[in-house]
């Protein structure tokens, strides 16, 4: 078994970092270089450096960290694969972790990656704008680069990639409007930082078109039976309505899929527009039409600050102004 920085430290009576510079051909006093070389022939064991023994001369492991709620959402899948395509070319390991919604699994990520000294962490959800309210997390998160996306922590060390949710929402309240739909509802998204500002978007949209956003707000399930069970229950009341706004592309799916059934003409009788633009978005027929809050720009941004943070390099926050993708749906 080969033997580790901290076994020839100890044996030699000398610091981990003395051994490490060693190792990597730095000048040492004689007398400890002479006991380094007595442990190695002593011992009879190989010394095989590993990624923490090199990061004590480099100062870096050329390793972060991308933790998300819920790897299974298609959004945060998106962004995190394409953060670690993007950091992977820059020569770094990417640890990808799934904390789910549980702050004691986070904490033991924490512990795990700050243990391993990584470089930075890369927040992906705006779920995590609610660690503003966790004292401990955000302790242990102090001393490190940090960046979230779509989402706000009030520290020094963080800095955010936000999309413009607000804005994405009004552009399709404001699309539908000129194309004469009279009758539009919104399928509001989670109760986070960004489902807050997408239905602030949908609220200042139709109010600013003199429209009662409150007669058409309905909070549906983020799942496709959520968007089935949305508009059966506008069909079932007999409500009149000509355009559907839905805060994530899985809810248009059950949208979609429903009108289908009933017999709507999905970009005729009824118009439907998602957000994310997301795969989900490509295999409803018709094709969505989707608010892009494009998450490959996003990814790019939590590298290129993330970078600069760990470089000690200037940085501030940025904020992304979605588009409207006209496809079949609207």
């Amino acid at each position: 078994m080969s033997l580790t920085i901290y076994d020839i430290a100890s044996l030699a009576g000398t610091s981990v970092s003395t051994v490490s510079r060693y190792l990597n051909h730095k000048p040492i006093r004689e007398e400890n270089k002479k006991k380094i070389e007595a442990v190695l022939e002593g011992e009879g064991k190989e010394y095989t450096p590993n990624a923490m023994a090199r990061a004590l001369v480099s100062k870096s492991l050329k390793t972060v960290a991308i933790i998300t709620v819920d790897i299974r959402v298609p959004h945060y899948a998106m962004v995190s694969y394409a953060f670690e395509q993007e950091f992977t070319k820059k020569g770094y390991n990417v640890i990808i972790c799934n904390a789910s919604l549980s702050n004691s699994k986070l904490e033991n990520y924490l512990t795990s990656l700050l243990s391993r000294q990584i470089d930075g962490i890369a927040l992906v959800g705006s779920i995590f704008t609610a660690l503003n309210n966790e004292p401990k997390i955000l302790e242990m998160l102090k001393d490190i680069p940090v960046v979230v996306a779509n989402g706000t922590i009030n520290m020094e060390n963080c800095n955010s990639v936000l999309a413009d949710d607000t804005y994405g929402t009004g552009l399709a309240v404001d699309y539908l409007l000129k194309k004469g739909r009279k009758n539009i509802y919104y399928f509001s998204d989670e109760k986070n930082d960004s489902g807050i500002r997408k239905l602030e978007g949908f609220w200042q949209g139709m109010t600013r078109n003199k429209l009662d956003p409150s007669k058409y707000q309905r909070d549906v399930a983020q799942t496709i039976d959520g968007g089935i069970d949305g508009v059966k229950g506008l069909i079932d009341s007999n409500l009149p309505f000509d355009g559907i706004i839905c805060g994530n592309d899985i809810v248009g799916v059950g949208v979609i899929s429903y009108l289908n059934r009933k017999g709507y003409k999905v970009g005729q009788d009824v118009d439907v527009i998602s957000f994310n633009n997301t795969l989900y978005s490509e295999i409803t027929y018709p094709r969505m039409t989707v608010i892009n809050n494009k998450p490959d720009l996003q990814a790019k941004w939590l590298v290129d600050i993330l970078e600069r943070k760990i470089n000690k390099e200037e940085v501030t926050s940025v904020t992304i102004r979605p588009e409207l993708l006209i496809k079949e749906s609207a």
